[in-house]
């Protein structure tokens, strides 16, 4: 393998058979396509990239891969992985028999590669704008269709389908930077294979591949975080962080670490929002969803956005009441209630206690002030609840724990308003 530097030369382009200067190759592609790194989509339609003509390798004298950085964050969902596309995709210059260059996009999917690559290869020639789609197993290329497309659609099809009625039918999905978007809609008609003049990629090409962005990521990934708090605010950050580390006991066996501190396809991102109506304290929301072979839910990533105009004002427990909320809207999609429209009328039925004794437990709240606190943001399936009768079996259960309606939407709005408990750091 040889590792070419960009160099500047004269207008000579190239000689004895051999590419002496990467400037000239540039200029070429340059010429043929009218690049120019404002030009973000013209690799990858789908997500931003940027060239670097700085590291290149010359395969041989008429095959050229050259760096390039992805700009988005993308995950394509695979045979039940999913995969970074950081650092996998090359732009790939390829000489044919008239010294004339071709160039093509090629991003690479592995997803195993113990025995070979194993995994989708995406080139996308520049010239015709056509897509090939080829899978590899173990090195050797398969031309079966269906094995594609049976390999990704338990993860992203399905998915894909839930989040947007409008996808175009015969593309393949995965999420720029957290949504779901089409990757490649292979148009590619002729055979498979690719032969020693085709621009299409193939496995050696991602062995010897040039790499952008420092000693680049691993070849595959199920994710890179389990909980993760990217807010800003040093009061609403210190109680994220005081809820995570003192953790939620969801039921038995199950809290907030175990399910998403301890698995890493599991993931809740906490976030600050200044975007977020006034009566809208906070939002849990999946941005990620994957499934496997049986449809369940194999990995999900939640974010739980905290409203920034309204909270900091709080009192801590009200706040940590917000966070432990939207936290159980997250175990609930994670248990698979994710399109569940009703997921308030299960939290008032079995999980109105966990937040009030989360109060209890750490901030020494009086009981009633608890479940007070506990009841906000479940007016509507309270009223649900009086006219379906679970009403009359919660009042049993709680007893004299729980005040008079008009004393809890009191108590609430002292707490909401910071006129009792702790004011936030």
């Amino acid at each position: 393998m040889v590792i070419i530097g960009c160099k500047d030369q004269s207008d000579s382009f190239i000689e004895n058979n051999k590419v002496d200067d990467i400037s000239l190759l540039r200029a070429d592609f340059e010429k043929q396509t009218g690049y120019d790194q404002t030009k973000v989509y013209l690799l990858t339609p789908a997500f931003r990239t940027r060239i670097n003509w700085d590291k290149t390798v010359e395969k041989h004298k008429d095959t050229v891969l050259i760096a390039v950085s992805v700009l988005d964050t993308v995950h394509f969902p695979f045979d039940g992985l999913q995969v970074d596309l950081k650092n996998h995709v090359i732009l790939k210059a390829v000489r044919n028999k008239d010294s004339k260059w071709n160039y093509s996009t090629v991003t690479f999917v592995p997803t195993d590669l113990s025995k070979g690559y194993s995994g989708l290869i995406i080139s996308r020639s520049l010239k015709k704008g056509i897509e090939k789609i080829d899978y590899y197993n173990e090195g050797s290329i398969l031309n079966n269709d269906n094995i594609i497309r049976r390999k990704f659609a338990v993860s992203a099809s399905k998915n894909a389908n839930k989040a947007s009625a409008g996808l175009r039918a015969g593309c393949i999905y995965g999420y720029v930077n957290g949504y779901v978007n089409f990757i490649s809609c292979d148009n590619y008609t002729g055979t498979g294979g690719s032969s020693s003049q085709d621009t299409y990629g193939d496995p050696d090409d991602f062995e010897q591949m040039p790499i952008f962005d420092g000693e680049g990521s691993p070849p595959f990934s199920e994710e890179y975080y389990s909980i993760t708090n990217n807010v800003k605010n040093p009061c609403l950050k210190g109680m994220v962080d005081e809820v995570i580390n003192r953790d939620i006991v969801f039921k038995a066996n199950e809290t907030l670490k175990s399910i998403f501190g301890a698995n890493e396809k599991i993931n809740i991102i906490f976030n600050e929002s200044t975007e977020l109506e006034s009566g809208v304290n906070g939002n849990a929301k999946p941005t990620q969803i994957f499934y496997d072979t049986e449809e369940k839910i194999s990995s999900i990533d939640v974010s739980v956005n905290l409203n920034l105009n309204t909270l900091p004002s709080s009192s801590q427990e009200y706040i940590a009441t917000v966070v432990v909320h939207e936290s159980i809207h997250a175990y609930l999609d994670y248990k698979g209630f994710l399109y569940n429209t009703s997921q308030h009328d299960i939290m008032l039925k079995n999980y109105v206690g966990v937040i009030a004794n989360y109060l209890v437990n750490n901030f020494n709240t009086p009981v009633q002030d608890a479940y007070s606190v506990a009841f906000g943001g479940l007016y509507e399936a309270f009223l649900n609840s009086v006219n379906n009768q679970t009403w009359s079996s919660i009042e049993s259960q709680l007893g004299n724990k729980l005040p008079s309606l008009n004393d809890r939407s009191r108590i609430l709005a002292d707490y909401e308003l910071g006129y009792k408990g702790k004011k936030c750091q």
